[in-house]
């Protein structure tokens, strides 16, 4: 679980493509994880720029942890306003 982006580089002149996910450069690093710059690209030319956080191998490979990472990285909607 979670190797599919873990542990490969990522170039900053050409994006990685993962899903509707363009990965750029790295902007970021932590003890756990690196931020990368990234576009999540839509229908008809809609693109929104994203940070995208990549776990280190280790923690990858802990399924424990990558669930409790997944579910703390789930959007927040209670609360939330729809812009108008």
């Amino acid at each position: 679980m979670g190797d599919w982006l873990c542990c490969r580089p990522v170039s900053t002149s050409e994006p990685r493509m993962v899903g509707r996910y363009a990965i750029y450069g790295e902007i970021a690093a932590g003890g756990m994880a690196t931020v990368h710059l990234g576009r999540l690209l839509g229908p008809v030319g809609f693109n929104r720029t994203v940070a995208i956080k990549r776990l280190h191998g280790h923690f990858a490979r802990d399924e424990d942890f990558v669930s409790i990472f997944i579910d703390f990285s789930r959007p927040r909607t209670r609360g939330r306003r729809s812009s108008r």
